[in-house]
């Protein structure tokens, strides 16, 4: 399983999780570097066969 960030120009910015989890329901926190500017990225969900992308707005 990985959870990446990618900003709008497809670029990764964050890698937020790597490896195995039991199935079921997680939480992450996500501590924003300073250096992200506010504006609309992807976070992608790969697990197995399974991949998934939501749009996120980051706000400052």
């Amino acid at each position: 399983m990985t959870l990446k960030v990618y900003n709008i120009e497809g670029r990764l910015v964050a890698i937020l999780d790597r490896g195995m989890r039991k199935a079921g329901e997680h939480s992450l926190t996500w501590y924003v570097p300073e250096s992200l500017s506010s504006g609309l990225y992807f976070c992608r969900l790969q697990a197995g066969r399974f991949s998934g992308t939501q749009k996120l707005l980051l706000q400052k």
